[in-house]
């Protein structure tokens, strides 16, 4: 094994394209292959990533973080697209992506700082003692989190409109709305390889009804999503959204945006085509 080339991560195990020294019987120079960290000499591994170290060093200046958002918010849709299987039961849980691009501490700091400066938040910080592991990341609330992963682009960038979005994530109907009110982007200090971290991103969801408004239980279980003024800043978020990107949603054409704060949902009498409460 002469080095490696590049790394990704598989059902959530590090694998390393190695190049090999030597050719075939045939005089080829023997392929480059993928083989998981048993089969990498810890050599190699350090070599690898200070090599990748010191290459962000040198360009972390001229860095475009606008890949970088395409990339995370491409692996989130990725995500939401794999457990299209179970999001009857999974919406509203906590879902939790590794992006193993940035795994070079200069470039996910770089990258964080540059997020919270666009966003206008604050960086967080904390220092674990008994594991000496640190952690910095930044919270995005439902605007902001909105904003970034754009509200009717996800689950993917080839689908436009709630109708695309609730038809191909498995929901019973096409109504119904599907909001990230919290964003995490948090990295740990990987203690094995110097210069590396762990970073990831964290997204929360909730459910609104596509018939009757509300916000759908057990999606509001967790932290912020439990209080009244953030459920109600989620509802203002949609209300708006859907007004001005789909404004033929049945929610919309019967007025559910211009309800007062406090009520959330339309009256229970109300139907639409074949969907009665």
């Amino acid at each position: 094994m002469r080095k490696i080339k590049d790394m990704k991560v598989e059902e959530g195990k590090r694998v390393w394209l190695c190049a090999w020294d030597g050719a075939a019987e045939d005089g080829k120079a023997w392929a480059d292959s993928w083989e998981p960290t048993a089969n990498v000499s810890e050599d190699l591994r350090q070599d690898f990533f200070q090599e990748r170290i010191e290459s962000a060093s040198r360009v972390k200046v001229a860095v475009d973080v606008t890949p970088l958002n395409t990339m995370v918010q491409r692996r989130m849709s990725v995500q939401a697209m794999k457990e299209q299987g179970e999001l009857m039961t999974s919406f509203g849980a906590v879902h939790i992506v590794p992006i193993e691009e940035l795994s070079l501490k200069d470039l996910a700091e770089y990258y964080i700082t540059t997020m919270a400066a666009r966003y206008k938040v604050q960086v967080d910080e904390s220092f674990d003692p008994k594991t000496k592991v640190t952690t910095k990341g930044l919270r995005l609330n439902v605007n902001e989190a909105g904003e970034f992963c754009s509200f009717e682009m996800l689950p993917s960038a080839k689908l436009t409109g709630i109708k695309n979005i609730r038809f191909n994530i498995g929901r019973k109907h096409d109504f119904t709305v599907i909001i990230i009110p919290l964003l995490y982007l948090r990295y740990k200090d990987n203690t094995q390889l110097r210069g590396t971290v762990n970073f990831e991103l964290e997204y929360h969801t909730v459910k609104i009804n596509g018939i009757t408004g509300n916000l759908t239980p057990p999606h509001l279980d967790k932290g912020l999503l439990t209080t009244t003024t953030y459920k109600n800043q989620t509802i203002r978020y949609a209300r708006a959204q859907l007004a001005q990107h789909v404004s033929q949603h049945p929610l919309i054409k019967l007025g559910w945006h211009n309800l007062a704060d406090e009520v959330w949902a339309l009256a229970d009498e109300v139907c639409m085509p074949d969907h009665c409460v």
